[in-house]
């Protein structure tokens, strides 16, 4: 639309548009992604115990903020050839 609007206030105005729409659809899918990590964080968390406790991921430890999901995947071993499962959380 910036594109076929002439210069001038009416331009202005849409270019803002633009930009305010873009900073909420990136709040959006941020916040898409964090709830999307809790869920994996959760389903992790179902199947990790410490001795005879449930290793709960997904809550906030004493001084930090809640969890958030970094990374999950695969980590492969270049030489061996091996693999593990792995999850990177701040």
């Amino acid at each position: 639309m910036v594109h076929y609007t002439d210069p001038g206030p009416e331009r202005d105005a849409v270019m803002n548009s633009v930009e305010v729409a873009e900073r909420i659809l990136d709040y959006i899918n941020e916040t898409i992604r964090e709830q999307e990590g809790w869920e994996i964080l959760r389903t992790i968390s179902q199947h990790l115990w410490i001795g005879r406790g449930r290793l709960d991921l997904t809550a906030p430890p004493r001084n930090m903020g809640q969890p958030k999901l970094l990374e999950d995947g695969m980590l492969c071993k270049a030489k061996s050839g091996g693999a593990a499962a792995c999850v990177f959380v701040q």
